[in-house]
């Protein structure tokens, strides 16, 4: 019996490991010819989320070398982190999938983080880029103080869709 409940899990497996690379990253991120126009402006954040829904923050913390990065969720983009610079949005709650990606690269290249949110709740997520002789960047849940004081300091990006 435990060899015929292996043999049909690794069986269910195969189709999401089949999945191609642009599949995957359309799922989480978003069309992988999207362009955008970005400024940065100074503004305030909200306090709270909306009745019914949680938010989230994206922080993207530059090491010296400035970047692009395209947020995506849940296969929408919904924003777009230029230099040091924070977005934010609103979700319902339940399950997230979520990705960073450089938008100025010759081949796609991603970070992704899956979530569930709570109504009422606020989320960070820090995008950090570290130069070690090549553009690496990681995405991670975030301290709350260190996001707060960094929203405090930098500005948000607001991106437009570009045809």
């Amino acid at each position: 019996m435990k060899a015929v409940l292996a043999v049909l899990f690794f069986a269910m497996s195969i189709p999401a490991a089949a999945q191609s690379a642009d599949a995957i990253f359309r799922q989480a991120c978003g069309p992988l010819d999207a362009r955008f126009d970005v400024e940065q402006v100074k503004g305030q954040p909200p306090a709270a989320p909306e009745p019914g829904k949680a938010l989230v923050y994206f922080i993207q913390k530059d090491s010296g070398f400035p970047f692009t990065t395209r947020v995506g969720l849940d296969g929408a983009w919904v924003g777009v982190l230029q230099r040091d610079s924070y977005i934010f949005f609103s979700v319902v709650p339940g399950e997230h999938h979520a990705c960073a990606a450089t938008l100025s690269r010759k081949r796609q290249e991603a970070d992704f983080v899956d979530f569930t949110t709570e109504a009422g709740k606020t989320y960070y997520y820090l995008v950090r880029s570290i130069l070690d002789g090549s553009d690496i960047r990681e995405l991670g849940p975030a301290d709350r103080n260190e996001t707060l004081f960094l929203i405090a300091s930098y500005p948000q990006s607001v991106a437009k869709p570009n045809p």
